[in-house]
């Protein structure tokens, strides 16, 4: 899955990668010392570990390498992560929701993810009307505002 990032969103993933690799540094240095003194359970212990950490690494990478990224300039004029939006579906009355792959949100806004058909649909479209086809039938979206992510 494609994931969306700013910047600093990017930057922070970056740091994430570079701390869970300067741990696992110690621990493979610790193997053969380990393995020479017949402790294999430790042995077998700190390979799962580092097979966990390495996983997690792998995963964040992935995410770095097959991201798009948001620029500060557009995010009050494109539909990206964290935005908050002011729409109405099929001609009902508009409701404020945010961009956010948290279903679970504790300031009270209606969430949409941008791995849902809707989200799909209005990543990086400004204002306007948009017919938007979901797994059953077509809805019309309208963007009538788009705010920045709040910090």
């Amino acid at each position: 899955m494609t994931r969306v990032l700013t910047i600093k969103e990017a930057t922070l993933l970056l740091q994430k990668v570079k701390e869970l690799k300067s741990i696992t540094r110690p621990m493979v240095e610790n193997i053969p010392g380990l393995i020479a003194s017949r402790d294999k359970n430790a042995a077998d212990s700190l390979e799962n570990e580092l097979d966990v950490l390495g996983a997690q690494i792998k995963s964040l990478e992935t995410d770095l390498k097959n991201a798009r990224f948001i620029f500060p300039e557009k995010q009050d004029k494109e539909v990206w992560m964290g935005n908050i939006i002011l729409a109405s579906f099929d001609g009902n009355p508009s409701s404020e929701f945010i961009m956010s792959d948290l279903v679970e949100r504790n300031d009270g806004r209606m969430a949409i993810s941008s791995s849902s058909p809707v989200g799909k649909a209005i990543l990086g479209k400004s204002m306007g009307r948009y017919e938007i086809q979901l797994p059953k039938k077509k809805m019309v979206m309208e963007i009538h505002k788009i705010l920045p992510p709040e910090d």
